[in-house]
């Protein structure tokens, strides 16, 4: 009997860390008035991520809605958010993709370019291999007309690696980049194809 309570006990327990939600409230957010989180998304319960119309102002990023777990630092647009650290200041209005590591409370916010719609993602996007040692590529579905442009930014939202392909008309829908060079650790990709964009997390050994 104690076995089996101490298995649904684990399963349970798993279960309810895998429900959590991570969100981003503040006056920077609709309604802005610290009273709605806008939930983020994540398909491993680590990397967080979503696109949201951001206001001049403060955030935070919390946990199942409470204030009981949340995560705040003076840094914008990347840093490293600490338990009931400082307000987020957010400098400049517009859409951004956001991320939020849960596992090191690593952010970033990269305004989306004016144009691009609102999970209008990449279509096909792979980026493989990842986590990567030295060479990455990203393979996508795109009209073959499209400007493709791949930026790298580091935690602290500076970009480290950057390659564009103009018309790729005629041409395999594929950017490779050396990252090599690159410390191990933790980084954000954006690309951008036309009018689509993806972010996400890419990992450095």
């Amino acid at each position: 009997m104690k076995k089996i309570f101490t298995l649904c006990s684990v399963m349970f327990l798993g279960a309810y860390a895998f429900s959590q939600s991570v969100g981003l409230i503040g006056s920077s957010v609709d309604p802005y008035d610290w009273s709605v989180d806008i939930d983020l998304a994540t398909t491993d319960n680590v990397m967080f991520t979503g696109q949201i119309d951001l206001v001049v102002g403060e955030a935070k990023f919390r946990q199942d809605n409470d204030w009981a777990i949340n995560w705040g630092a003076v840094d914008f647009p990347a840093g490293t958010g600490t338990q009931d650290g400082p307000n987020i200041p957010i400098a400049t209005a517009g859409l951004y993709d956001i991320t939020f590591d849960i596992s090191t409370g690593d952010y970033t916010f990269t305004l989306v370019p004016a144009g691009i719609a609102e999970n209008n993602a990449v279509n096909g996007l792979v980026v493989a291999p990842n986590p990567v040692k030295d060479i990455v590529t990203f393979s996508f579905d795109v009209n073959g007309t499209e400007n493709v442009s791949v930026n790298v930014y580091d935690v602290a939202g500076k970009v480290v690696a950057t390659q564009n392909v103009s018309n790729l008309s005629g041409k395999a829908n594929v950017i490779v980049m050396n990252v090599a060079d690159l410390n191990a650790g933790s980084y954000i990709y954006t690309i951008v194809a036309g009018e689509k964009v993806s972010t996400g997390k890419l990992s450095k050994f």
